[in-house]
């Protein structure tokens, strides 16, 4: 999900001391309350490395976000986005970079759903990492507050999260982390 990852509370987002209105004729963003970005449905990903040595396996993917017109029509910020899925003992690590292109800085928030079936454990068994710094707290209508605090108010352990402890799949609790 991006270039936001979280539900907006207008057809518009704020950066730099300025309103950027998205253009709702192109299609890409969508609903009165846009939620997830418009990058989830990409096509235009492009695999740059597959690897693999004694301990792991690996493959990078790149997106050139600054060479769509109609997604920079809608998020004037430059960038690219790259992500590396890792699997090694039985252990998958997904590691993100995103490189800013622009001028500005660049408000950004990269999400994931991932979904994985997992047969020889329960839900209530696993333990997640969690790399994020903050925790962004939402209202009511799950719009973020602006309000954060740190991740271990959130996570009690975020290197060694045990699910269990968090709830269902739906959301773990209230809010985002970043």
């Amino acid at each position: 999900m991006g270039p936001w990852a979280n539900r907006l509370d207008e057809q518009a987002f704020y950066a730099n001391g300025k309103r950027y209105a998205f253009d709702m004729d192109l299609g890409n963003v969508r609903g009165a309350i846009p939620i997830h970005g418009f990058l989830s449905t990409t096509d235009q990903w492009q695999v740059v490395e597959v690897k693999a040595d004694a301990k792991s396996a690996w493959v990078t993917s790149k997106l050139e976000f600054f060479k769509q017109p109609i997604w920079m029509k809608q998020f004037p910020f430059a960038h690219t986005i790259q992500i590396t899925h890792r699997l090694q003992d039985g252990v998958l690590e997904v590691l993100t970079k995103i490189t800013n292109m622009s001028a500005e800085p660049m408000p950004v928030a990269v999400g994931f759903h991932p979904y994985y079936k997992l047969t020889d454990s329960t839900r209530e068994e696993w333990t997640i990492s969690v790399g994020a710094r903050k925790h962004w707290k939402l209202a009511a209508t799950k719009i973020p507050t602006g309000e954060t605090e740190p991740i271990e108010n959130f996570f009690t352990n975020p290197q060694a999260a045990a699910l269990k402890e968090y709830g269902r799949p739906q959301g773990i609790r209230s809010g985002r982390c970043l």
